[in-house]
């Protein structure tokens, strides 16, 4: 993935960080955001 696509990406998953503040009203919520805005997936298995 080239650099620009990287930042656009990058851009989206803080704006949805942001707007999604509000709701954040425990750690397991936070936690949650806060692996969704680094991209992370993590595998239940």
């Amino acid at each position: 993935m080239r650099i620009d696509a990287l930042a656009v990406d990058y851009a989206a998953r803080i704006e949805a960080y942001e707007n999604s503040l509000d709701d954040l009203s425990d750690m397991t919520a936070f936690l949650r955001a806060v692996r969704q805005l680094a991209g992370l997936t993590l595998d239940a298995a």
